[in-house]
């Protein structure tokens, strides 16, 4: 399902990610394809901390991802 979205919708794949590449949380993919993809990120107790749009270029999502994931 989420593939076929990816393929009608033209995105390309590097707009999917994992919410939770530690395995922390139950929930580990959160993406909905017929939106902007987004990256959540989740604190110890799985509430999201922060949502980062896939939009977003590259060093603003590094820079993002440095404030959160530590």
């Amino acid at each position: 399902m989420c593939w076929q979205g990816r393929e009608e919708l033209g995105l390309p794949s590097a707009w999917y990610y994992w919410a939770d590449p530690k395995s922390i949380s139950r929930f580990q993919v959160i993406y909905n394809i017929y939106t902007i993809p987004a990256i959540y990120i989740l604190d110890k107790n799985h509430k999201i901390v922060c949502r980062i749009k896939g939009e977003m270029i590259e060093n603003e999502l590094a820079l993002a991802l440095e404030k959160y994931v530590k």
